[in-house]
């Protein structure tokens, strides 16, 4: 580092005694005297911090090593620049190339999917929650038995009964109707040609449970197009189905979660807006599929209770 001391009128004398002066222990020069040209200050010594040689710059203080570490500032911000001028385009690039296709696709399709939730298919934006009410009715009732199990209703006196091979329908004097599905026809909720689909995890693909509840538990407001290809994807496919599910649907259903000893599943429910049709989706311990609906008729008062449809759900099992 060096030192640059401005001058002030002297003699000749005083600047041979500054020459011949020695640094002090710390090798920081001092200085004595100064410099005088026609009787005027016009010059300033630099003196080096390890030797005693001076010479004539100017007659203002110039700081050195200040103007190297501004200069040394001015290059770090110049390269920071020139690194945000080339990599925020960059990463624009990179963005438009991964999400541009589905956000093409998300924005031709979005007021298809971001609908009122009252309008069709009505439930779209429905999702599971548990079953609060469990007290099932001690009513008098029937043993309806097909397919190897069988459930308790609390009503008697069928009326009329109908088996189509692919599903029993059973109706009773008092207005109520139960429609039991085969299960030896029962699809999985997911096609195993879209199931195969590596947006969805093994466990979708392969359990009957784990495939319905991820249907009925998507909604449109998890259709983003910043969520990864995969994601995308799968959220668009669960809406298809369940859009299909629900596209006669005449009222916004409550979709239940429920589990029993040996079963577990969902129902789903239009009694809250006084809409008589229910569908229970029961799962065994092997996953096997079971759908049971449950109709009544508002219009001529035959009207379902969920203490009814908790008879369905406790009492259902295989036939003895």
């Amino acid at each position: 580092m060096a030192w640059l001391i401005a001058c002030a009128p002297t003699t000749s004398n005083d600047m041979s005694a500054a020459i011949r002066s020695r640094p002090h222990a710390d090798s920081r020069p001092r200085l004595h005297g100064n410099c005088l040209i026609g009787g005027y200050p016009t010059c300033s010594f630099r003196a080096s911090r390890h030797t005693e040689k001076f010479s004539l710059v100017s007659n203002k203080v110039v700081a050195l090593p200040a103007k190297r570490r501004q200069a040394k500032k001015l290059r770090r911000q110049h390269t920071g620049r020139v690194f945000i001028l080339y990599t925020f385009p960059l990463i624009i690039l990179m963005a438009g190339i991964y999400f541009g296709p589905q956000t093409v696709t998300y924005w031709r399709l979005r007021l298809a999917v971001l609908r009122p939730s009252d309008t069709p298919p009505k439930g779209w934006s429905s999702v599971p929650k548990p079953l609060a009410q469990s007290a099932a009715s001690a009513s008098e009732g029937t043993v309806l038995s097909y397919y190897g199990h069988r459930f308790e209703v609390p009503w008697k006196d069928r009326d009329r009964e109908w088996d189509e091979g692919r599903w029993i329908r059973v109706s009773f004097k008092t207005g109520q109707t139960i429609i039991f599905i085969n299960p030896a026809f029962q699809r999985n909720p997911i096609s195993a040609q879209v199931a195969r689909d590596e947006a969805f995890v093994p466990s979708i693909r392969e359990s009957k449970y784990q495939q319905y509840k991820a249907v009925i538990s998507t909604t449109p407001s998890q259709w983003s197009p910043f969520r990864s290809r995969k994601g995308f994807a799968r959220v668009r496919l669960l809406l298809e189905i369940k859009g299909l599910l629900f596209e006669h649907n005449e009222v916004v259903p409550d979709i239940f979660s429920f589990e029993t000893k040996s079963y577990r599943g969902f129902e789903i429910s239009g009694l809250s807006h006084d809409w008589q049709d229910v569908m229970l989706n029961l799962f065994d311990l092997t996953d096997h599929w079971f759908q049971i609906s449950i109709l009544g008729d508002a219009r001529s008062g035959v009207r379902i209770t969920q203490s009814e449809i908790n008879r369905v759900i406790q009492s259902f099992g295989p036939a003895p």
